[in-house]
Protein backbone atom coordinates (compact mmCIF):
# COMPACT_ATOMS: atom_id res chain seq x y z
CA UNK A 1 0.00 0.00 0.00
CA UNK A 2 1.66 3.38 -0.84
CA UNK A 3 2.52 5.75 2.22
CA UNK A 4 0.04 8.72 1.91
CA UNK A 5 2.78 10.69 4.29
CA UNK A 6 5.26 10.76 1.67
CA UNK A 7 2.91 12.23 -0.62
CA UNK A 8 1.51 15.18 1.99
CA UNK A 9 5.50 16.18 2.86
CA UNK A 10 6.25 16.24 -0.89
CA UNK A 11 3.37 19.15 -0.59
CA UNK A 12 5.64 21.05 1.96
CA UNK A 13 7.78 22.12 -1.31
CA UNK A 14 4.81 23.40 -2.86
CA UNK A 15 4.11 25.56 -0.44
CA UNK A 16 7.35 27.19 -0.31
CA UNK A 17 7.39 27.59 -4.12
CA UNK A 18 4.09 29.78 -3.89
CA UNK A 19 5.45 31.81 -1.12
CA UNK A 20 8.63 32.34 -3.29
CA UNK A 21 6.72 33.74 -6.13
CA UNK A 22 4.22 35.27 -4.27
CA UNK A 23 7.11 37.54 -2.65
CA UNK A 24 8.46 37.91 -6.55
CA UNK A 25 5.13 39.39 -8.01
CA UNK A 26 6.34 42.68 -9.00
CA UNK A 27 4.41 45.81 -10.70
CA UNK A 28 4.59 46.50 -14.26
CA UNK A 29 7.06 48.78 -15.76
CA UNK A 30 5.83 52.55 -16.11
CA UNK A 31 5.27 53.48 -20.24
CA UNK A 32 7.80 55.89 -21.44
CA UNK A 33 5.18 58.89 -22.70
CA UNK A 34 5.90 61.89 -24.92
CA UNK A 35 4.54 64.72 -25.26
CA UNK A 36 5.13 65.37 -29.15
CA UNK A 37 2.11 65.35 -30.90
CA UNK A 38 2.34 63.05 -34.03
CA UNK A 39 0.87 65.77 -36.27
CA UNK A 40 3.12 65.06 -39.34
CA UNK A 41 1.39 61.86 -39.75
CA UNK A 42 -1.20 62.32 -42.45
CA UNK A 43 -3.44 59.04 -42.73
CA UNK A 44 -4.81 60.64 -46.18
CA UNK A 45 -1.54 60.82 -48.15
CA UNK A 46 -0.75 57.11 -46.65
CA UNK A 47 -3.96 55.70 -47.99
CA UNK A 48 -3.51 57.47 -51.36
CA UNK A 49 0.44 55.72 -51.43
CA UNK A 50 -1.42 52.14 -50.58
CA UNK A 51 -3.96 52.73 -53.17
CA UNK A 52 -1.09 53.55 -56.30
CA UNK A 53 0.68 50.85 -55.06
CA UNK A 54 -1.99 48.56 -55.04
CA UNK A 55 -3.22 49.37 -58.25
CA UNK A 56 0.73 49.44 -59.61
CA UNK A 57 1.44 45.68 -58.17
CA UNK A 58 -1.53 43.79 -57.35
CA UNK A 59 0.74 40.74 -57.28
CA UNK A 60 3.15 40.82 -54.47
CA UNK A 61 4.03 36.59 -54.35
CA UNK A 62 7.54 37.09 -52.35
CA UNK A 63 10.59 37.25 -55.14
CA UNK A 64 7.69 38.10 -57.53
CA UNK A 65 8.50 40.64 -60.27
CA UNK A 66 5.91 42.79 -58.59
CA UNK A 67 7.77 41.97 -55.09
CA UNK A 68 11.02 43.21 -57.03
CA UNK A 69 9.32 46.27 -58.62
CA UNK A 70 7.62 47.29 -55.66
CA UNK A 71 10.78 46.91 -53.79
CA UNK A 72 12.70 49.19 -56.24
CA UNK A 73 9.74 51.98 -56.01
CA UNK A 74 10.02 52.12 -52.09
CA UNK A 75 13.73 52.37 -52.84
CA UNK A 76 13.29 55.57 -55.14
CA UNK A 77 10.99 57.30 -53.07
CA UNK A 78 13.41 56.98 -50.21
CA UNK A 79 16.34 58.19 -51.86
CA UNK A 80 14.27 61.56 -53.11
CA UNK A 81 12.84 61.69 -49.72
CA UNK A 82 15.62 63.17 -47.87
CA UNK A 83 19.52 63.45 -48.76
CA UNK A 84 19.76 62.53 -44.65
CA UNK A 85 18.91 58.78 -45.64
CA UNK A 86 21.25 56.17 -46.70
CA UNK A 87 19.27 53.88 -48.79
CA UNK A 88 20.65 50.61 -49.80
CA UNK A 89 19.02 47.24 -51.22
CA UNK A 90 20.44 43.52 -50.15
CA UNK A 91 19.59 41.01 -52.00
CA UNK A 92 19.65 37.17 -50.43
CA UNK A 93 18.25 33.66 -50.83
CA UNK A 94 15.26 32.72 -48.23
CA UNK A 95 12.58 30.09 -47.56
CA UNK A 96 8.88 31.40 -48.80
CA UNK A 97 5.60 30.35 -49.12
CA UNK A 98 6.84 29.36 -52.62
CA UNK A 99 9.50 27.73 -51.36
CA UNK A 100 13.54 29.30 -51.91
CA UNK A 101 13.21 31.96 -53.92
CA UNK A 102 15.60 35.59 -54.23
CA UNK A 103 14.34 37.90 -52.23
CA UNK A 104 15.39 41.82 -51.67
CA UNK A 105 15.46 43.90 -48.44
CA UNK A 106 15.53 47.90 -49.15
CA UNK A 107 17.65 49.87 -45.89
CA UNK A 108 17.23 53.62 -45.08
CA UNK A 109 19.32 55.05 -42.14
CA UNK A 110 19.46 58.30 -40.59
CA UNK A 111 22.09 58.81 -38.49
CA UNK A 112 21.93 60.26 -35.54
CA UNK A 113 23.37 60.50 -31.85
CA UNK A 114 25.84 57.86 -30.59
CA UNK A 115 22.90 55.51 -29.45
CA UNK A 116 21.25 52.19 -29.28
CA UNK A 117 18.95 52.71 -32.71
CA UNK A 118 15.82 52.60 -33.69
CA UNK A 119 14.24 49.88 -36.67
CA UNK A 120 11.25 50.38 -38.44
CA UNK A 121 10.18 47.31 -40.10
CA UNK A 122 7.08 46.19 -42.80
CA UNK A 123 6.75 43.44 -45.21
CA UNK A 124 5.53 44.29 -48.61
CA UNK A 125 4.50 40.54 -49.85
CA UNK A 126 1.63 39.08 -49.70
CA UNK A 127 0.55 35.69 -50.57
CA UNK A 128 -3.68 36.84 -52.58
CA UNK A 129 -3.61 39.28 -55.35
CA UNK A 130 -4.15 42.92 -54.21
CA UNK A 131 -4.12 42.40 -50.31
CA UNK A 132 -4.36 46.03 -49.36
CA UNK A 133 -4.29 45.68 -45.49
CA UNK A 134 -1.09 43.85 -45.67
CA UNK A 135 0.70 46.45 -47.29
CA UNK A 136 -0.75 49.06 -45.06
CA UNK A 137 2.03 49.02 -42.97
CA UNK A 138 4.76 49.91 -45.77
CA UNK A 139 2.56 52.65 -46.62
CA UNK A 140 3.04 53.67 -42.52
CA UNK A 141 5.92 53.22 -42.72
CA UNK A 142 6.89 55.61 -45.98
CA UNK A 143 4.70 58.11 -44.34
CA UNK A 144 6.47 57.94 -41.08
CA UNK A 145 10.09 58.48 -42.38
CA UNK A 146 8.88 61.41 -44.11
CA UNK A 147 7.57 63.01 -41.07
CA UNK A 148 11.16 61.94 -39.07
CA UNK A 149 13.33 62.81 -42.21
CA UNK A 150 15.93 65.73 -41.92
CA UNK A 151 16.92 64.78 -38.65
CA UNK A 152 13.98 64.98 -36.43
CA UNK A 153 14.96 62.06 -34.30
CA UNK A 154 18.02 62.36 -31.74
CA UNK A 155 18.82 58.51 -32.30
CA UNK A 156 19.54 56.54 -35.45
CA UNK A 157 16.58 55.32 -36.83
CA UNK A 158 16.50 52.57 -39.95
CA UNK A 159 13.88 51.75 -41.95
CA UNK A 160 13.49 48.37 -43.29
CA UNK A 161 11.27 47.51 -45.94
CA UNK A 162 11.13 43.22 -46.21
CA UNK A 163 9.41 40.72 -47.85
CA UNK A 164 8.63 36.93 -46.93
CA UNK A 165 6.35 38.19 -44.06
CA UNK A 166 3.59 36.40 -45.58
CA UNK A 167 4.59 32.79 -44.91
CA UNK A 168 8.33 32.23 -43.18
CA UNK A 169 9.54 35.67 -42.21
CA UNK A 170 12.40 35.29 -43.98
CA UNK A 171 13.03 38.94 -44.72
CA UNK A 172 13.05 39.57 -41.03
CA UNK A 173 15.20 36.68 -40.23
CA UNK A 174 17.87 37.75 -42.73
CA UNK A 175 17.40 41.39 -41.37
CA UNK A 176 18.49 40.59 -37.92
CA UNK A 177 21.82 39.38 -39.31
CA UNK A 178 22.33 42.60 -41.09
CA UNK A 179 21.40 45.30 -38.56
CA UNK A 180 24.35 47.29 -37.12
CA UNK A 181 24.33 47.41 -32.98
CA UNK A 182 23.21 48.07 -30.66
CA UNK A 183 19.47 48.24 -31.32
CA UNK A 184 17.24 50.13 -28.67
CA UNK A 185 13.75 48.66 -30.22
CA UNK A 186 12.31 47.50 -33.50
CA UNK A 187 8.68 48.48 -34.35
CA UNK A 188 7.19 45.88 -36.58
CA UNK A 189 3.76 47.25 -38.88
CA UNK A 190 1.57 44.88 -39.64
CA UNK A 191 -2.08 45.37 -40.88
CA UNK A 192 -3.03 49.10 -39.98
CA UNK A 193 -5.52 50.01 -41.93
CA UNK A 194 -8.17 46.61 -41.49
CA UNK A 195 -11.75 46.61 -40.82
CA UNK A 196 -11.55 43.53 -38.53
CA UNK A 197 -10.45 44.37 -35.23
CA UNK A 198 -8.60 41.14 -33.02
CA UNK A 199 -6.96 42.27 -29.94
CA UNK A 200 -4.05 42.38 -28.35
CA UNK A 201 -2.48 45.29 -31.34
CA UNK A 202 0.72 44.72 -29.90
CA UNK A 203 2.50 41.24 -30.08
CA UNK A 204 5.44 40.87 -28.50
CA UNK A 205 6.41 37.00 -28.79
CA UNK A 206 9.33 35.49 -29.73
CA UNK A 207 10.31 32.02 -31.30
CA UNK A 208 13.03 31.42 -29.28
CA UNK A 209 11.02 31.70 -26.25
CA UNK A 210 9.92 34.30 -24.00
CA UNK A 211 8.88 38.08 -24.91
CA UNK A 212 9.65 41.94 -25.80
CA UNK A 213 10.52 44.01 -22.45
CA UNK A 214 7.66 45.03 -21.12
CA UNK A 215 8.12 48.46 -20.62
CA UNK A 216 8.62 48.64 -24.74
CA UNK A 217 5.25 46.99 -24.84
CA UNK A 218 3.46 49.15 -22.40
CA UNK A 219 5.63 52.43 -24.30
CA UNK A 220 3.63 51.12 -27.89
CA UNK A 221 0.40 50.44 -25.74
CA UNK A 222 0.53 53.62 -24.14
CA UNK A 223 1.07 55.50 -27.58
CA UNK A 224 -2.02 53.87 -29.12
CA UNK A 225 -4.23 53.84 -26.27
CA UNK A 226 -3.80 58.14 -26.44
CA UNK A 227 -4.65 57.72 -30.35
CA UNK A 228 -7.43 55.59 -30.42
CA UNK A 229 -8.83 56.18 -27.36
CA UNK A 230 -9.69 52.06 -26.72
CA UNK A 231 -7.48 50.02 -24.77
CA UNK A 232 -5.45 47.88 -27.34
CA UNK A 233 -5.60 44.72 -25.24
CA UNK A 234 -3.21 42.18 -23.53
CA UNK A 235 -2.75 38.68 -24.38
CA UNK A 236 -4.39 36.36 -21.87
CA UNK A 237 -2.68 34.38 -18.72
CA UNK A 238 -3.51 31.23 -21.29
CA UNK A 239 -1.88 32.60 -23.73
CA UNK A 240 1.33 33.45 -21.98
CA UNK A 241 1.85 29.92 -20.80
CA UNK A 242 0.85 28.39 -24.30
CA UNK A 243 4.06 30.85 -25.25
CA UNK A 244 6.10 30.02 -22.36
CA UNK A 245 5.43 25.98 -22.83
CA UNK A 246 5.95 26.08 -26.62
CA UNK A 247 7.84 29.34 -27.67
CA UNK A 248 6.29 30.09 -31.62
CA UNK A 249 4.58 33.12 -33.56
CA UNK A 250 3.75 33.89 -37.05
CA UNK A 251 4.32 37.45 -36.66
CA UNK A 252 7.83 39.01 -37.88
CA UNK A 253 9.07 40.26 -34.98
CA UNK A 254 9.33 36.73 -33.35
CA UNK A 255 12.73 36.22 -35.81
CA UNK A 256 13.97 39.22 -34.70
CA UNK A 257 13.55 38.25 -30.64
CA UNK A 258 15.02 35.58 -31.87
CA UNK A 259 17.99 37.20 -32.39
CA UNK A 260 17.53 38.79 -29.02
CA UNK A 261 16.67 41.98 -30.12
CA UNK A 262 13.67 43.81 -28.36
CA UNK A 263 11.10 43.88 -31.12
CA UNK A 264 7.32 44.14 -30.84
CA UNK A 265 4.89 43.94 -33.77
CA UNK A 266 1.91 46.58 -34.31
CA UNK A 267 -1.52 44.95 -36.42
CA UNK A 268 -5.61 45.49 -35.89
CA UNK A 269 -5.89 42.00 -37.00
CA UNK A 270 -3.62 41.03 -34.02
CA UNK A 271 -1.19 37.81 -34.73
CA UNK A 272 -3.06 36.46 -37.34
CA UNK A 273 -3.17 38.83 -39.31
CA UNK A 274 -5.73 40.23 -42.32
CA UNK A 275 -7.51 38.04 -45.03
CA UNK A 276 -6.27 39.17 -48.40
CA UNK A 277 -9.37 40.79 -49.55
CA UNK A 278 -9.57 42.91 -45.89
CA UNK A 279 -11.24 46.54 -46.85
CA UNK A 280 -9.30 49.31 -45.07
CA UNK A 281 -9.98 52.66 -43.30
CA UNK A 282 -8.13 55.34 -43.82
CA UNK A 283 -9.47 57.11 -40.61
CA UNK A 284 -7.79 53.62 -39.03
CA UNK A 285 -4.51 54.23 -40.89
CA UNK A 286 -4.50 57.51 -39.53
CA UNK A 287 -5.39 56.57 -35.87
CA UNK A 288 -2.80 53.39 -35.62
CA UNK A 289 -0.08 55.28 -37.85
CA UNK A 290 -0.20 58.35 -35.62
CA UNK A 291 0.76 55.75 -32.44
CA UNK A 292 3.85 53.93 -34.41
CA UNK A 293 4.72 57.51 -34.74
CA UNK A 294 3.74 58.65 -31.35
CA UNK A 295 5.66 55.55 -29.80
CA UNK A 296 8.61 56.44 -32.11
CA UNK A 297 8.97 59.90 -30.04
CA UNK A 298 8.73 58.50 -26.98
CA UNK A 299 11.25 55.72 -27.54
CA UNK A 300 13.52 58.57 -29.10
CA UNK A 301 13.39 60.64 -26.21
CA UNK A 302 13.58 58.09 -23.30
CA UNK A 303 15.77 56.31 -21.84
CA UNK A 304 17.31 53.14 -23.21
CA UNK A 305 15.06 50.07 -23.30
CA UNK A 306 17.94 47.57 -22.63
CA UNK A 307 17.85 44.04 -22.88
CA UNK A 308 16.11 41.56 -25.04
CA UNK A 309 12.95 39.26 -24.81
CA UNK A 310 12.39 38.18 -21.06
CA UNK A 311 10.34 35.13 -19.45
CA UNK A 312 7.43 36.81 -17.39
CA UNK A 313 3.20 36.31 -16.77
CA UNK A 314 0.96 39.30 -16.29
CA UNK A 315 -1.56 39.27 -14.46
CA UNK A 316 -3.84 41.13 -12.47
CA UNK A 317 -1.43 44.48 -13.28
CA UNK A 318 1.27 42.50 -11.31
CA UNK A 319 4.43 40.64 -13.19
CA UNK A 320 5.05 37.23 -12.39
CA UNK A 321 9.30 36.30 -13.11
CA UNK A 322 9.55 33.13 -15.34
CA UNK A 323 11.95 31.51 -12.95
CA UNK A 324 9.42 32.15 -10.02
CA UNK A 325 6.38 29.81 -12.67
CA UNK A 326 9.22 27.71 -13.38
CA UNK A 327 10.02 26.40 -9.63
CA UNK A 328 6.21 26.53 -8.74
CA UNK A 329 5.66 24.11 -11.98
CA UNK A 330 8.71 22.02 -10.54
CA UNK A 331 7.20 22.01 -7.16
CA UNK A 332 3.64 20.97 -8.15
CA UNK A 333 5.14 17.93 -9.84
CA UNK A 334 7.49 16.98 -7.18
CA UNK A 335 4.33 14.76 -5.89
CA UNK A 336 3.89 12.82 -8.69
CA UNK A 337 7.45 12.14 -9.53
CA UNK A 338 7.59 10.67 -5.56
CA UNK A 339 4.36 8.64 -6.37
CA UNK A 340 5.65 7.00 -9.62
CA UNK A 341 9.08 6.61 -7.89
CA UNK A 342 7.71 4.75 -4.78
CA UNK A 343 4.78 2.88 -6.71
CA UNK A 344 7.86 1.32 -8.85
CA UNK A 345 9.70 0.43 -5.88
CA UNK A 346 7.26 -1.41 -4.08
CA UNK A 347 5.69 -2.94 -6.75
CA UNK A 348 9.50 -4.73 -7.76
CA UNK A 349 10.18 -5.17 -3.98
CA UNK A 350 7.01 -7.47 -3.98
CA UNK A 351 8.33 -8.97 -7.40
Amino acid sequence: MLDARIYRAALLPVVLAIVVAAFSLENRPHPIGTTLAPDAFVGADARKQLDAWVARFPDRRPGSAGDEALAAAIAGQLRAMSKTFQVRTVHFEGETIDGERDLTTVLATQAGAPAPQLVVVAHRDAAGRGAAAELSGTAAMLEIAHAVADGRLRRTITFASVSGGSGGAAGAADLARRLDVPVDAVLVLGDLAGTRVRRPFVIGWSNSGGSAPLRLQRTVEGALHTELGADPGDPSARAQLSQLAFPATVTEQGELARSGLPAVALSVAGERGPAAGEPVSTPRLQAFGRGALRALFALDNGPDIAGGPQSSVVTARKVLPGWAFRLVAFALLLPLWLVAIDGWARARRRR
